[in-house]
């Protein structure tokens, strides 16, 4: 930092750069706050420094990522990758689709340009390693050190040159260097949840028509969406109340705060809670929804089709990288609900794991992208629900989601229903001859008279 303030101290700028080194990354950004929050007049770009010299590298190098989704603008982050790949000669690109698409179903943002792109100012990070925390002992380089400075003097440069970047994040997917508009999107899901919705529809006219009891197994998805949204609030109110430490929005980088007998404590309390929800609370619900002691029947299929298309449409309706990922299970799980299709068993779950398989996918490639493993994934995620990551509506989505997944998995795990019995058809045997009058005896006609 002190090299780029020596070379932009000649005053050869158009516009004025402030130089900040601020500090509290694992408490919610509060450096970076103040620095907002101490400048003057309309800020045209941000650029966050991260590990500029490390020999570890992770891409991408260039994070644009908002606390509350989307991305920077596009241009000022192809500027920033365009001034690295010139002075690194290295090419620098950006996430793949997969990565993007499920960083815009689970938004986050871990590193500092989070907070600021939230606040509608233009950010971005330039880091060797991403998001990611480099590892203390990681030797420095210093070739990569001075071209990494350098590009980020190529991008203050051409930053100042340039109109400012439009203000605020985008919601847009970079496709093969193209930019895939949010609103396409949003129509490319919606047609593929429009049959499923069309068979909900037609199910709950039949399923009254037939009068198949549909509200008792509603009222068990709900329930079940109960314990889980139940268990998501308890781990708030530890954040609250400060048990679990530094637990803020947005959360501290992986490894940041360290899972000690503290994190465990938290992990083991939350578990905990979970299953006495399971055992006291969700008898109660069923109980008084009337769903306790039903065996699932045409009606627990209707309501499990019903509620699973109205989340995703819900969901389509608040974030459509998130709803993508229920449209699998849409179609799939209708060959699970419906009595005209008795599949065996193994097929069935193999439905229903089919359908879960992208949410097994999103928790994954999110894994992937903070670089830790099973436990660390777990910690990081309740400090970040502590510490209230994420809306309480997708919060309530995402437990109405896991209510219909259950009733699913139960629907998988019922038995056939057994065939009709056979009947036997026994033959109908003409006579010999006509044993009525004969023709000629036969009543005469009234056609004449």
């Amino acid at each position: 930092m002190l090299e780029l303030a020596r070379d932009l101290a000649g005053g050869r700028t158009r516009r004025t750069i402030v130089l900040a080194s601020t500090s509290g990354g694992s408490g919610g950004a509060a450096g970076v706050r103040e620095v907002l929050r101490s400048i003057e007049g309309p800020i045209a770009a941000v650029l966050v420094l991260g590990d500029l010299a490390g020999r570890r590298q992770t891409p991408p190098y260039v994070v644009g990522w908002s606390a509350d989704g989307g991305q920077s603008a596009l241009g000022l982050r192809r500027t920033v990758q365009a001034a690295l790949a010139r002075e690194t000669g290295r090419r620098v690109r950006s996430e793949d689709v997969l990565t993007q698409w499920a960083r815009l179903a689970a938004p986050f943002a871990v590193g500092e340009q989070g907070p600021v792109a939230a606040a509608g100012v233009p950010a971005a990070l330039v880091s060797l390693t991403g998001e990611s925390t480099p590892p203390a002992g990681d030797p420095l380089d210093d070739r990569r050190f001075q071209a990494m400075g350098r590009g980020v003097l190529r991008a203050v440069t051409a930053l100042d040159a340039a109109p400012s970047p439009p203000a605020g994040a985008d919601r847009d997917l970079e496709v093969l260097r193209k930019a895939v508009p949010e609103w396409a999107v949003r129509v490319l899901v919606g047609a593929l949840l429009l049959a499923p919705a069309l068979v909900a529809v037609d199910a709950l006219a039949r399923a009254r028509r037939r009068r198949r009891a549909v509200a008792p197994w509603l009222g068990w998805i709900l329930a079940t969406g109960a314990v889980v949204l139940v268990t998501l609030l308890f781990a708030r109110g530890l954040g609250l109340v400060g048990l679990l430490g530094p637990a803020t929005a947005p959360p501290a980088p992986p490894g940041a705060v360290a899972l000690d007998r503290t994190g465990w404590a938290g992990l083991a309390a939350v578990g905990l809670a979970f299953a006495l929800l399971v055992l006291a609370l969700r008898p109660l619900l069923l109980r008084l929804a009337g769903a306790a002691g039903r065996v699932p029947d045409d009606g627990a299929g209707v309501a499990m089709v019903a509620g699973l298309v109205t989340v995703a449409l819900a969901m389509w309706v608040v974030n459509p990288y998130a709803a993508l990922l229920l449209v699998p299970a849409a179609h799939l799980w209708l060959l699970v609900a419906s009595p005209e299709a008795p599949l065996p068993r193994p097929a069935r779950l193999a439905l229903v794991a089919a359908g879960l398989a992208p949410a097994v996918w999103l928790v994954v490639t999110l894994a992937g992208v903070l670089g830790v493993g099973p436990g660390g994934g777990a910690w990081w995620a309740l400090l970040a629900l502590a510490g209230g990551q994420g809306a309480v509506l997708g919060w309530l989505l995402s437990s109405l989601g896991a209510g219909c997944a259950g009733l699913a998995v139960v629907l998988a795990l019922r038995r056939r229903p057994a065939p009709p019995p056979a009947t036997v058809r026994r033959p109908v045997r003409e006579p010999l001859a006509y044993a009525g009058p004969r023709p000629r005896d036969a009543t005469e006609s009234a056609l004449h008279r």
